[in-house]
């Protein structure tokens, strides 16, 4: 049993929107864009933490098994792309802009 690395993509677009929405949000009182990017990925993985915790609870809370695990983890790696890459987007944005 492994991880379905590529089964639930929303996590990597959800992770992407928000840790984009972060950084882009934070750019006035952020000056330093490694700070903002550090923030971005910082609240997108606890939003996620939250989620995961709140589906095991609701879905596996009497009968988990390996296989959640594994979705969990899985789940968690792609929001960390997913962050990564909204969080890099929304800095490349900004060094664009004058």
């Amino acid at each position: 049993m492994s991880p379905d690395w590529l089964g639930n993509p929303q996590h990597l677009v959800a992770g992407a929107v928000l840790a984009f929405g972060v950084a882009h949000a934070t750019r006035g009182w952020i000056p330093l864009w490694w700070a903002r990017a550090a923030a971005a990925v910082g609240v997108t993985l606890t939003a996620e933490i939250f989620v995961e915790l709140a589906e095991y609870v609701v879905l596996y809370a009497g009968d988990a098994t390996a296989a959640e695990y594994y979705d969990m983890l899985a789940d968690l790696a792609t929001s960390l792309v997913g962050a990564l890459t909204g969080a890099g987007a929304s800095l490349l944005i900004a060094a664009r802009r004058p």
